[in-house]
């Protein structure tokens, strides 16, 4: 059986995804900048992606991501220059550089992660375990519909 298509914007899964995305990023700038941290939560997700595979490529973290690669590089340009990351040049092909974790992006990071748990924890209050299950699965068949 095929879901009912909304009549109105405010009730399409897609809109709704948007504004849970803009909501949770305000919220996580707010609560990170409250603690003295200047960095977004996109550049969360590639310290996160760095700690968990070192030396990952640039087309890679836009592929995991959703990023295009011109936000990749100039939020791996901006991790770098805070010196957060350093990227290097492969050994074996010189058009392609890997990213690496610094000491004082780990250490960032791990200064993060309670913020983002507590965000998560924040954000999930009042929900079962049930309807979040469901809802992952809906978004990932939507994702898996839209895949070219």
């Amino acid at each position: 059986m095929q879901a009912r298509i909304p009549n109105i914007l405010e009730d399409c899964l897609g809109h709704l995804t948007h504004q849970f995305l803009y909501a949770f990023r305000q919220e996580f700038t707010h609560r990170s900048s409250k603690q003295g941290f200047d960095i977004t939560l996109e550049e969360v997700g590639v310290l996160v992606l760095l700690s968990k595979e070192e030396g990952i490529k640039q087309t890679q973290l836009s592929s995991i991501l959703g990023k295009d690669k011109a936000i990749i590089t100039r939020t791996l340009n901006k991790l770098d220059l805070d010196g957060y990351v350093i990227r290097r040049q492969d050994k074996n092909d010189r058009r392609v550089f890997r990213s690496y974790l610094t000491k004082s992006g780990q250490q960032l990071l791990e200064s993060m992660r309670p913020i983002v748990n507590d965000l998560i924890q924040f954000a999930h209050k009042d929900i079962s375990q049930k309807d979040y299950e469901i809802t992952r699965k809906v978004l990932r068949q939507i994702i898996d519909n839209l895949k070219i």
